[in-house]
Order: structure tokens, then C-alpha cells, then sequence
């Protein structure tokens, strides 16, 4: 069976709740919020890259990122799945996040 959207684990930034993608660059990775994480039929993830962009969160993930990125803004792998707090480097990278928004 295909893991749905709601079955995914999620993480909480601010007041943003919203899934883990590795990023474009190896060791990278995006956070991304709920609201622009569609879910085909096939169970692939698709996500709205405009308002992902708009919103900032392209910016933001290399804020996020320190040293693993090159570029101004920074996108989920295309094409991959979300990660889990057991993924390597996930915990990491939340912990950090969540240590730079309350700064």
C-alpha cells in the first residue's frame, strides 16, 4: 500500500507544518509546507513550485542549509520522496531549523 500524504511524518516550523525532501544538492535537504505538497493518483509527490517560490521557502531552505548549496534559492530533488526523522542528517537538519527560526 501506498503511503498517503497523511501518513507522512511531519515536522513543525514556526507555524508552518509541512514535510522533509532531500534538496537538489547532495546532502541538502527542503523543508516544504503542507500547502504546496499535492499527492497524484500514482502516489508521487508534486510540488507547487511557484508558491514554494513566492512564499520564499526557496530562500529560506538555503538559509537552512549552510555550505551545502550554491545559488540563491534551493528545491526539493525532483521527483523524490519525503523523508523521516530516521533518514540521516533529518534530525539534524529540523533541530538547526528550529534553532535559526527562534533566533
Amino acid at each position: 500500500m501506498a503511503e498517503t500524504i497523511d501518513s507522512l511524518p511531519a515536522f513543525r516550523l514556526r507555524r508552518e507544518e509541512g514535510l522533509v525532501f532531500p534538496g537538489q544538492f547532495s546532502g541538502s535537504f527542503c523543508f516544504v509546507p503542507f500547502k504546496y505538497v499535492h499527492q497524484k493518483e500514482n502516489g508521487t509527490f508534486k510540488i507547487d513550485r511557484q508558491l514554494y517560490l513566492s512564499e520564499s521557502w526557496a530562500r529560506r531552505n538555503v538559509r537552512l542549509n549552510p555550505g551545502r548549496t550554491v545559488g540563491s534559492h534551493l528545491f526539493p530533488e525532483e521527483g523524490s520522496k519525503p523523508l523521516s526523522s530516521l533518514d540521516p542528517g533529518v534530525s539534524t537538519f529540523i533541530d538547526s531549523a528550529l534553532r535559526m527560526f527562534q533566533a
